[in-house]
């Protein structure tokens, strides 16, 4: 199995950056209508170059020491695949059930086809999923569908049968996404499924280069056209320069507000707090409401936001007030990070790196645990110039479902209630 390494990723992830800030000046400000940080940014380069040696180095060393750690296997593959996939349905039914009674569909279509302001459909909307504590199941979705589509690269025969169950989930989890006028859980599930692919690509290194060439192609037309759409719905935007400013709006400018955060001009709410950092902590489903972890925070003098929706709406605020263009609220995980600890963030990309290597060594022994996070995780690296997405509460919920997973598969039960050969070559 070829497996794409994290550090590699970090590295084209970092050039990547560096290559948005280096758009002329003036055409970042003329379809962006703020002005440019981040150009020949010294300090930026410095601080996200650093942050990112540390990285690569300490998950070089962490995969290198975790490759003999016991791995946990799938033994009943066609069981967990079947399971993960009713919860995935069932699940997605749910929301879209839930938008619909709450909601109504209405409103989100006539987003899509401009006959309302897209920003105040989200806004609504997420009130609606958030303050219905449904939130949660975006993101168990999306890691029963990283489950499913590793299994089936990996341990399934890919009958007829298996690839119908597999296309209706993709099917249902796109439903379910553009119906909450979601682009990330959407854009991140099409890279997962670009790693595992890549990942499951034999033959001779031809072969491999032209499919993985494709691929490439292939992600990059999709996740294009996924934020078109989106961004169009929520802003009934349309045009040539529409579609070239929300690209330039969501990378470069992303990389702007980051060169500004690490040079003093913007600050994001709840500075200081390593808020963007241990966001997992603070928007965890239940136990962060029982145990009113962001109150008790306050009180030790941590500036923790009530609920993550009041964060979400101060960050457009933020970005607006230091003469910003408030469409766009990415800051890069260098950003985020500075926002949080200043230079300590170092250590966090230390800490982060120690955890992608143990997947990635995980993921080589084709162990459960790193079956699910670690395509997931090299997916939070391509993501390095948005946010802090590992950071974020789905790798928890992900983690927890694992778990889940690893009880399920490991039940034994009667023959004469489960045969795992006989059950699945009768489907």
């Amino acid at each position: 199995m070829r497996v794409l390494q994290p550090w590699w990723m970090a590295i084209y992830s970092f050039m990547a950056i560096v290559l948005f800030s280096l758009l002329p000046p003036s055409v970042y400000s003329f379809y962006t209508k703020e002005r440019d940080i981040m150009y020949l940014n010294e300090k930026f380069y410095v601080f996200a170059l650093a942050c990112t040696l540390v990285f690569c180095l300490i998950s070089l060393i962490s995969a290198r020491l975790t490759s003999v750690l016991p791995g946990f296997r799938i033994i009943r593959p066609y069981r967990v695949f079947y399971f993960l996939s009713i919860l995935n349905v069932g699940l997605s039914l749910v929301k879209i059930a839930y938008i619909q009674i709450s909601f109504g569909l209405g409103q989100i279509f006539s987003s899509y086809f401009g006959n309302t302001a897209g920003y105040t459909v989200k806004d609504e909307l997420n009130e609606v999923i958030a303050g219905g504590k449904i939130g949660w199941i975006g993101d168990a979705t999306l890691g029963a569908m990283c489950g499913i589509l590793w299994i089936y690269f990996y341990l399934l025969r890919r009958r007829k049968t298996d690839t119908t169950i597999l296309l209706f989930n993709i099917l249902l989890f796109t439903i379910s996404a553009f119906l909450s006028l979601a682009r990330d859980s959407l854009t991140t599930l099409v890279i997962v499924g670009f790693i595992v692919y890549l990942s499951s690509i034999d033959g001779n290194s031809l072969k491999r280069l032209y499919k993985s060439v494709r691929a490439i192609l292939l992600s990059l037309i999709v996740v294009t056209s996924l934020f078109y759409v989106i961004d169009s719905a929520r802003n009934k935007t349309s045009g040539q320069n529409e579609f070239i400013a929300q690209l330039i709006g969501y990378f470069p400018a992303s990389v702007n507000r980051g060169a500004a955060v690490v040079g003093g001009q913007l600050v994001y709410p709840n500075n200081n707090s390593g808020y963007y950092s241990t966001q997992f902590i603070w928007d965890l489903p239940l136990m962060s409401r029982l145990l009113a972890l962001p109150e008790n925070a306050r009180q030790v003098g941590l500036d923790i936001p009530l609920t993550p929706g009041e964060n979400w709406k101060e960050q457009f605020a933020h970005v607006r007030s230091y003469g910003f263009n408030q469409r766009y609220i990415w800051a890069t995980i260098y950003g985020f990070t500075f926002n949080d600890f200043k230079w300590g963030s170092i250590i966090y990309f230390g800490l982060y790196g120690v955890i992608i290597g143990l997947l990635y060594s995980s993921y080589r022994k084709n162990s459960i645990f790193g079956t699910f996070l670690y395509p997931f995780g090299l997916a939070t690296i391509v993501k390095w110039v948005s946010v802090s997405a590992f950071s974020q509460r789905v790798t928890l919920i992900i983690l927890a479902l694992v778990f889940l997973t690893l009880c399920i598969d490991r039940i034994k039960l009667t023959r004469k209630v489960y045969d795992e050969k006989s059950f699945s070559a009768g489907l």
